[in-house]
């Protein structure tokens, strides 16, 4: 029983943070668990169970700036590709070719040369691809393949300006994450402060990690305090996400 409050507070802040559906670990998978806590007895299994949760929110963090690093990275393969789309247009390359050079160097972009070989809306085709791959900047492309469908301006005008757009965004983009990367540091830091204290508190001649792992209040309280420290991380993540749109 003594466990409860502890794996209580550290697992429903992990819970919280953990995406919901089908993956290696998920809210529900949690949660689930968190009841067993009432029959669990001894502050040391609940040390381990608030331990563990402290890890999956690690993992959690880690998982979140990994998919945005990849998504960062598809969106640098998509200003290139726009660029040496608008290029080649821009050079007088019949719309076909220029798609056609565009799916060799990116296979996804076949369903695009397809729709322009058979007479259909290339901007719904670029649309759909947009939606499959969750990346917004196709998004653009679309939108200027249909404004310059619907109004004659040129496509390579229209490619140019979502090339340079892209550009632009990026260098957005990169200020964004230079500013807040001293705001990112510095919350690591003090989640990280902690530690030494204990540290600190070890050599003085206490015994803090005893009093953390081993004792029922200890327990409570690191399972509150890695909750806080879990969901401000989390938090400070959101943030920076937010600004980036």
């Amino acid at each position: 029983m003594t466990v409860l409050p502890a794996a209580l507070a550290a697992g429903s802040a992990v819970a919280l943070l953990l995406p919901g559906g089908p993956g290696p670990v998920s809210r529900g998978w949690l949660i689930a668990l968190l009841p067993m806590a009432l029959f669990v007895p001894g502050p040391l299994v609940g040390a381990a169970c608030v331990l563990g949760a402290s890890a999956i929110g690690a993992y959690a963090l880690l998982e979140r700036r990994r998919r945005r690093a990849a998504a960062d990275a598809q969106a640098a393969q998509v200003r290139d590709h726009c660029d040496q789309l608008a290029a080649d247009l821009a050079a007088g390359a019949p719309t076909r070719l220029a798609l056609t050079r565009l799916a060799d160097r990116w296979p996804e972009v076949r369903r695009v040369v397809e729709a322009d070989r058979f007479g259909l809306d290339v901007a719904a085709a670029w649309h759909s691809l947009a939606a499959e791959t969750r990346l917004d900047s196709l998004r653009w492309v679309a939108l200027a393949w249909s404004y310059a469908q619907q109004t004659g301006v040129g496509l390579a005008v229209a490619m140019r300006h979502v090339a340079d757009g892209l550009a632009a965004q990026a260098r957005v983009d990169r200020t964004v994450a230079a500013e807040l990367a001293s705001a990112r540091a510095t919350a690591w830091l003090v989640a990280l402060l902690p530690i030494g204290v204990l540290a600190m508190g070890s050599g003085l001649g206490g015994n803090p990690w005893r009093f953390l792992l081993l004792t029922t209040p200890g327990v409570c309280l690191l399972g509150a305090g890695l909750a806080l420290i879990w969901a401000g991380l989390w938090w400070l993540e959101s943030i920076i996400e937010g600004v980036r749109r």
